[in-house]
C-alpha cells in the first residue's frame, strides 16, 4: 500500500525535484539522502492524521513529527530548510495533494 503513495508522489514530486532527472529518478549524490524519501512512512502518517484546510496546520505537524527528529536540525533550526534546499518542506504541498488524492479518491 505505501508503495503505492511513493509511486504517486515520486511521480508528481520526483520529477520537479532540481535534485533529480525530470523523470522521477534522484541524482542527490550518494553522500546525501533526500528527506522526502528518508521520512516517507512519518510524512504519510503526518498528512493522513491531520485534517485542515490550512496548509500550515499540515506543516506544524510535520516540523512536530518529521523534522524534530531530523539530522540536519539542530536547536530547532535546520539549515537545509533555511536554503530551500529540502524537498520535503519545499514540495511538501504538493505531497499533501497527491496523499490526500488517493486517500480521497473522486
Amino acid at each position: 500500500m505505501m508503495d503505492h503513495y511513493w509511486t504517486a508522489v515520486q511521480k508528481k514530486v520526483c520529477t520537479k525535484c532540481i535534485d533529480g532527472d525530470r523523470y522521477g529518478e534522484c541524482k542527490l549524490p550518494v553522500q546525501f539522502k533526500c528527506a522526502l524519501k528518508e521520512n516517507f512512512s512519518s510524512v504519510m502518517h503526518v498528512v493522513q492524521t491531520t485534517n485542515s484546510d490550512n496548509v500550515l496546520d499540515y506543516i506544524a505537524a510535520l516540523r512536530r513529527e518529521v523534522c524534530s527528529k531530523c539530522l540536519e536540525q539542530t536547536d530547532g533550526t535546520c539549515y537545509v530548510r533555511n536554503l530551500l534546499d529540502c524537498p520535503l518542506d519545499h514540495y511538501f504541498p504538493i505531497i499533501i495533494e497527491v496523499i490526500e488524492g488517493i486517500a480521497k479518491p473522486a
